[in-house]
């Protein structure tokens, strides 16, 4: 990273900005816009950080984090988990495969993931609960991606400002490395 970034602040700022977006989201979001969905800003903070940082950091923060956002959820914890942990796998690989840079890889990565989050809901809950979940929300699931389109140029922006993509390469491992 550059002298003039935040270097090794980011693991706390972005567990930081994880749970203050949730807690935005679950608390805040709903009384300012009532019916219109949150646009899961949490979750791409995940994504964002799948991106950047090699597994080990992204599997610390997804711990971390899944603490406290539990509080937030009726979800168990062992769901939240899984399904953080099942995004990750999902970007890294895809990653692999297919890797541009700048804002719309972020967001085709986003747009990826909250289905991914809800579809995973839904399929440990028919597995593991014993009242599953009844009512899919689907049209929710696409306003869900539409507020975060809407809002991705500020969130990218804050998220490249704390750990930047400009002049970034990836090393054998995957890693986006700087320089």
């Amino acid at each position: 990273m550059n002298d003039n970034n935040l270097k090794g602040w980011y693991f706390p700022i972005f567990c930081t900005l994880i749970i203050m977006f949730a807690a935005f989201e679950t608390a805040i979001w709903k009384n300012l816009f009532e019916t219109l969905p949150t646009p899961m800003i949490w979750l791409a903070a995940l994504v964002y950080v799948s991106i950047t940082r090699p597994p080990v950091e992204v599997l610390l923060l997804i711990y971390t984090t899944s603490f406290f956002l539990q509080t937030m959820t009726v979800m168990p914890v062992g769901y939240l988990i899984l399904l953080e942990t099942s995004i990750f796998i999902g970007v890294k690989a895809l990653k692999s495969r297919i890797y541009w840079e700048g804002r719309s890889y972020f967001v085709f990565l986003q747009i990826l993931a909250i289905p991914w989050f809800h579809i995973g809901h839904i399929s440990l809950s028919y597995m593991f609960d014993e009242h599953p979940i009844q009512r899919f929300l689907i049209l929710s699931w696409l306003g869900e991606i539409l507020s975060f389109i809407v809002l991705s140029p500020i969130v990218f922006w804050l998220f490249t400002s704390i750990l930047p993509l400009k002049d970034s390469q990836l090393d054998d491992a995957g890693v986006v490395t700087h320089g």
